[in-house]
């Protein structure tokens, strides 16, 4: 608190003059109490208006600087009145200080004893919301004030209002009384009804505003009324006044609300930047103005007169010139400047220094030989540190980098590149390495200059080339006239013997080596400009033209499955690119070959040929399930030709693929099913130097898992009759079922139909299943005609004789009576080909035609024990008597099993194998014979033990 200051006796005779007490306090100490203060009095400026301190016992003070009374002009106070303060520390007690400041009655006003940024001052109150409900004279409203509190001097505060006329700016003597007893608003004096009675710093308090009638006429929209805030200390009540702020009131629509959202405060954005200002808001006129400020409330910018109400505005950010951190957005109705709402708090707009650059070398009209070294120099002002550096031939259309980052010290070094011809149109970019927008490039263009230059590479020494085998000479050469002559010499030089006289300059020349009684050891190569002699090059060092006997390679190419011969194999010999086929028995050769030279033989066979319709079936989609599912292992090459997506995975996926390529659908081009691959994929013979025989190859076609390829699929194969005859069942006068049913009993793994209609006659509807999906997977493709039905099983599942498998609906396309036909083209079931055949029916079923379908079934399963199934088909459309008996060989009736009327439909019944007494009948031959209408069948069945 400074040092000890002795106390002051104050007594009437030294009062005389009227003095006025100030009273201040400084301690580092955590607390104070103020344990005594007694009626204190001062005067506020002129209006002789007396505040009364009454007794107030043990204030504590935390760690503040605070003014009880200070800098206020005195009148008229009795010297009685006065008493001394006395400042304890709160734990012992003892006199910290104990003084009393007196003043000289010959100054006007009280001197400061403290510099002023030791007063407690630091208080703010701001308006963030002003709504009112109606303008007829009086208005009812709510306040919403915001304490801005840095130094909290005073434990307690109150808020209160009070109104001007705002044409004058004097107090209005309406305004709840005379100007002297300077009452507040909402019946808010210090000592009355206070806002609040502790605020905290940025704390939000509410003033209900009641009845004000400060101006002499009704608030209208866009008009205002001056009024104060004043700020107390509630520990003094009304006296306690420490502060007052102007304010405007103004009338507002109450159904409009603004709120800014963003920025709100704390946010810090670049000069230059865009970002999007957000707000949220009801009740607006549906457009808004939008501000911003660089210096909080106290200016405002206009971005935009106005912008529909939709929450956001994007903005640009101006270019500052140095951090302005107390930036405010605000936005407004267009139509009612009152309803507004502004950023909380402040958000920054950073300044960005201005990054340059300028090429100062080469800037344009240099010439610069190719291969020699320059240095690119430039000059830079806030770069990121690092330069990026390009170059163009074409006057800046497209750049080559030269360095991605290199320290920005104006200097990078360049060893010019080699040029076919002189490049006229060349330039220079540098660019901030972390800015690409940030560069400079040279003014104009400058010339790398080429020179004519030839540089031999192959061969260059130390080859060791075959006779008769096929060479490229190899060379690089700039500025040539675009054709060379090549020679070679087989003396180191000493002679030379022209190849070519004249070939276009492109770096390459076949050349097929003569024969040679011996190995000629000191050969080179000489490559010249073919209009200049002068411009050549030549082999560094002898290469060997070598004498070699001939040899030959051969193999044989077979199926991985069956050892079967693959015939037509493409073999193709490098590098003389010779090709050969494998005949009928899968063998292959290739005779004659030079030896020492590095051969590689690689076969191959165009995609889907020698294939057919049986290579790749619904059998291999099974039996790729079966990998999936662990039940088969499969071997080497079964994993290849699996893996049809050649993801290295056998997945369920791959059986689809497989299933689907086998109905003829569309598979995306990464699909390899019907490509062959072959093991190994080629063969190399570094050197040849013998004979190689036996050179095999294992042919295998991906998708072809089961390995049914071979030489005899191209044939026809024996069929089997695993389906029984396909039932054309009416279904109504326009929808006919054919019916797909096995004629024995068999495990189903997989089923291939490819079937042949006329789409003019018939349009197919969609197929009926009879086993679920989660047993048998079915897709199928339609087009033109042709209906292809693919499936396979995904659980074992063993079907009964004439167990249906799927049903094949279609609808007739007109009312001819012409008979049509649908073509069986293949039928495959577990991999096994069922007999070709045509299914004929009439297309209008009249009645005459439904009375010819009447068929009895054979029996299954067949032999039987101890039961079997009866299936029979009627064509009536009016019910008839039918009757089906059961006879032994001699006629004697066994049991009847159906004597009833019966109409067009299909039915089954079945025998136990017990006669009319309920007794089992011995094994044999049975006779089932069926009457209805006019129409009888038998067929015979066998029982068995």
């Amino acid at each position: 608190m400074g040092e000890d200051k002795q106390n002051t006796q104050i007594t009437n005779n030294t009062l005389n003059s009227e003095p006025l007490y100030i009273v201040k306090f400084n301690h580092p100490e955590e607390s104070l109490k103020i344990l005594k203060f007694n009626n204190i009095k001062y005067i506020y400026e002129d209006n002789e208006f007396l505040f009364n301190h009454s007794s107030l016992n043990e204030l504590n003070m935390l760690n503040i600087e605070h003014t009880i009374i200070g800098n206020y002009y005195y009148k008229n106070i009795v010297a009685s009145q006065y008493q001394n303060l006395v400042f304890k520390e709160p734990n012992n007690l003892n006199y910290i200080e104990n003084y009393i400041y007196s003043y000289n009655p010959d100054d006007e006003f009280i001197p400061d004893p403290w510099a002023p940024d030791r007063f407690c001052s630091s208080f703010g109150v701001s308006i963030v919301r002003l709504n009112t409900s109606s303008y007829a004279g009086k208005i009812v409203t709510n306040i919403k004030i915001r304490t801005l509190i840095v130094h909290p001097c005073v434990s307690e505060l109150w808020v209160s209002l009070g109104c001007f006329d705002f044409w004058d700016f004097n107090w209005n003597s309406s305004c709840y009384g005379s100007e002297d007893e300077f009452l507040w608003a909402g019946y808010g004096s210090c000592n009355d009804n206070g806002l609040d009675d502790d605020p905290e710093s940025d704390q939000d308090i509410y003033l209900n505003w009641r009845e004000i009638d400060c101006y002499n006429g009704e608030i209208i929209p866009n008009e205002y009324i001056e009024c104060h805030l004043k700020v107390c200390d509630q520990a003094f009540g009304n006296n306690g006044y420490i502060d007052y702020f102007e304010i405007k009131i103004y009338y507002a629509d109450e159904s409009c609300s603004i709120t800014v959202d963003d920025p709100n405060g704390g946010e810090s954005w670049d000069e230059g930047s865009t970002h999007t200002i957000r707000w949220h808001s009801s009740g607006t006129s549906g457009n808004v103005s939008v501000w911003y400020g660089t210096d909080r409330f106290n200016e405002w910018n206009l971005l935009t007169g106005s912008t529909p109400d939709d929450g956001s505005w994007s903005w640009t950010l101006p270019y500052v010139d140095s951090d302005k951190t107390r930036c405010r957005v605000m936005i407004m109705d267009v139509n009612e400047n009152t309803c507004w709402d502004g950023s909380d708090n402040d958000f920054t707009i950073k300044n960005i220094p201005n990054c340059s650059i300028t090429v100062d070398d080469p800037n344009g009209g240099e010439v610069w030989d190719e291969g020699s070294t320059h240095a690119i120099r430039w000059h830079s002002v806030s770069t990121s540190g690092n330069v990026r550096i390009r170059y163009s031939t074409n006057s800046g259309s497209n750049w080559t980098i030269l360095t991605n980052s290199t320290p920005d010290d104006g200097r990078w070094d360049w060893n010019l590149p080699d040029v076919t011809s002189d490049k006229t149109n060349c330039r220079v970019r540098v660019e901030d390495a972390a800015n690409s927008a940030c560069y400079d490039i040279s003014n104009s263009d400058f010339t790398i200059q080429s020179s004519c230059n030839i540089t031999v590479d192959d061969p260059n020494g130390g080859e060791s080339w075959d006779e008769g085998s096929t060479h490229a000479i190899r060379w690089q050469s700039v500025n040539t006239s675009g054709n060379v002559r090549i020679r070679y010499s087989t003396n180191s030089g000493s002679n030379w013997t022209i190849l070519t006289n004249s070939t276009p300059d492109d770096g390459r020349w076949d050349w097929t080596l003569p024969d040679v009684s011996s190995d000629q050891t000191h050969c080179r190569i000489r490559v010249e400009d073919a209009a200049n002699s002068a411009c050549f090059d030549i082999s560094n060092s002898d290469f060997t033209i070598k004498d070699n006997p001939l040899f030959n390679i051969s193999g044989t190419v077979k199926y991985y499955e069956g050892d079967t011969p693959v015939p037509n194999v493409e073999l193709n010999l490098m590098p003389n690119n010779i090709i050969t086929l494998t005949d009928a028995d899968g063998n292959y050769g290739f005779n004659d070959l030079q030896g020492g030279i590095d051969y590689t033989v690689t076969p191959s066979k165009v995609s889907g040929t020698d294939q057919n319709s049986l290579t790749i079936t619904s059998q291999d989609a099974y039996q790729t399930s079966q990998f999936t599912f662990g039940i088969i292992t499969p071997n080497q090459y079964q994993t290849l030709t699996a893996d049809v997506d050649g993801d290295g995975k056998i997945l369920m996926w791959d059986a689809s693929l497989i299933l689907r390529h086998s109905i003829g659908q569309q598979l995306p081009d990464s699909i390899t099913i019907g490509d062959w691959w072959f093991d190994p994929l080629e063969r190399n013979y570094p050197s040849l130097n013998s004979n190689q025989t036996n050179q095999d190859y294992t042919a295998v076609v991906i998708g072809d898992v089961n390995g049914s390829w071979s030489a005899t699929n191209l044939l026809s194969q024996t069929s089997s009759n695993i389906i029984a005859n396909i039932e054309v069942v009416q279904i109504d006068s326009n929808t006919i079922s054919l019916k797909v049913r096995l004629s024995e009993p068999v495990e189903l793994t997989s089923i291939d139909l490819k079937l042949r209609y006329n789409p003019a006659e018939l349009n197919y509807v969609g197929l009926k299943r009879n086993l679920s999906s989660d047993v048998f997977n079915i897709v199928e493709n339609n087009t033109q005609g042709l209906l292809a039905l693919g499936g396979f099983a995904i659980k074992k599942h063993k079907l009964e004789m004439y167990s249906p498998i799927f049903e094949i609906v279609f609808n007739r396309n007109n009312s001819s009576n012409e008979q049509s036909e649908i073509q069986i083209n293949q039928l495959l079931v577990n991999d096994f080909p069922q007999p070709k055949k045509k299914i004929a029916f009439v297309k209008e079923f009249s009645e005459k035609n439904l009375s010819e379908i009447f068929q009895l079934f054979q029996n299954y399963p067949n032999p039987f024990n101890p039961e079997t199934t009866i299936r029979y088909t009627l064509g009536w459309r009016e019910p008839k008597l039918t009757i089906i008996n059961i006879y032994d060989v001699t006629g004697k009736l066994i049991k009847r099993l159906t004597n009833n009327y019966q109409k067009a439909g299909e039915f089954e019944v079945r025998w136990d194998g017990l006669n009319e007494d309920g007794v089992e009948v011995p094994s044999g031959v049975y006779i089932c014979s069926i009457s209805s209408g006019d129409k009888l069948q038998n067929i015979k069945m066998l029982k068995i033990k």
